[in-house]
């Protein structure tokens, strides 16, 4: 199993979340005028490899991988987006509960916290990212 795909089954019970997708789900659903709400959405981000330690052969290579869950807020009851953001918080909460902590078959730490941003908001929808960072071990051992 793919740490995308484990960390998207992690996050599956999240008390009314009605869905949890990839990043190919979330550039259609960017562009979609109608989307599950609230949503998630799990896409990785960045793979930074260490230094390789000048070994022979077969390379074992810490990188640090950077994963965005990007949440999906709907509250057409305020136009502004002001409804939506305020809902938006308990959901950032559940994420971090879920995975801050948590080492997932594979890697070699637990999930930290990476930081969070802004990503869009119209007509009621807040689109927002939060960060989490993991080590894990590339090879090239077959």
């Amino acid at each position: 199993m793919s740490l995308v795909q484990a960390v998207i089954d992690r996050l599956k019970g999240i008390p009314g979340i009605r869905s949890v997708q990839g990043a190919v789900e979330l550039a259609a659903a960017l562009k979609a005028p109608v989307v599950a709400t609230p949503g998630i959405f799990v896409v990785p981000l960045r793979d930074l490899p260490r230094e390789d330690e000048g070994f022979t052969g077969d390379v074992t290579q810490l990188v640090d991988s950077t994963f965005g869950v990007v949440l999906v807020i709907d509250n057409k009851r305020d136009g502004t987006g002001a409804a939506a953001f305020n809902d938006l918080e308990p959901f950032r909460e559940a994420v971090r509960k879920k995975l801050m902590g948590w080492t997932p078959p594979g890697a070699q730490a637990p999930f930290t916290a990476g930081g969070g941003q802004l990503i869009d908001m119209e007509s009621g929808r807040v689109w927002w990212g939060d960060d989490f960072l993991i080590e894990q071990y590339w090879s090239s051992d077959e």
